[in-house]
């Protein structure tokens, strides 16, 4: 199985560029909210076992993708410094089953990004919609920072289209 992580802050285009990646190869998409809006349905997400949940059921969903030997699977998420160890456990599944990891940076300019939360399509899903709440996650979270212990396919896609930016990632990757 080929796994391919996309990830970086809100509204940057994570699902719309792992979904314009799925007609071009086929791959299954698992994005960040289809767990956090499960959970949501249980627990807020302010209570103290949400995200206990959340990275609990993405680590189950990605263990039965590698166990079945899944072609392809895109995933979604936001990362901050103290998501290392979840990302790791995730590479640890997908490694013991003879799985390739392929990661994916996205980021944008401040302006873009915040132009973006806006976007109709973010009502969907318990998507973040709030340019303040944004701000306050930037200043307190370095969510612009790559995964350190992995090599990662950084892309500014400020001015570059979903479609293009997928077409980068399956060029890049081989897939």
């Amino acid at each position: 199985m080929k796994l391919v992580v996309i990830y970086g802050p809100p509204g940057v285009g994570k699902l719309t560029v792992a979904r314009q990646l799925e007609k071009i190869t086929g791959f299954m998409v698992l994005h960040n909210h289809l767990t956090v809006d499960l959970i949501s349905g249980i627990l807020s997400m302010n209570h103290k076992a949400f995200w206990k949940y959340v990275g609990k059921y993405r680590l189950e969903l990605i263990r039965l993708a590698a166990k079945e030997n899944v072609n392809g699977l895109i995933i979604t998420t936001v990362y901050v410094k103290e998501d290392e160890g979840h990302m790791r456990k995730i590479i640890g599944i997908v490694k013991r089953h003879h799985g390739e990891l392929c990661f994916v940076q996205l980021y944008c300019n401040a302006d873009v990004l915040r132009k973006r939360l806006k976007e109709p399509s973010r009502k969907q899903y318990l998507k973040l919609r709030s340019v303040a709440k944004l701000d306050t996650l930037m200043s307190e979270k370095n969510l612009l920072a790559p995964m350190g212990f992995v090599k990662t396919l950084r892309i500014d896609n400020t001015h570059i289209s979903p479609e293009r930016t997928a077409e980068i990632i399956k060029k890049h990757y081989s897939l």
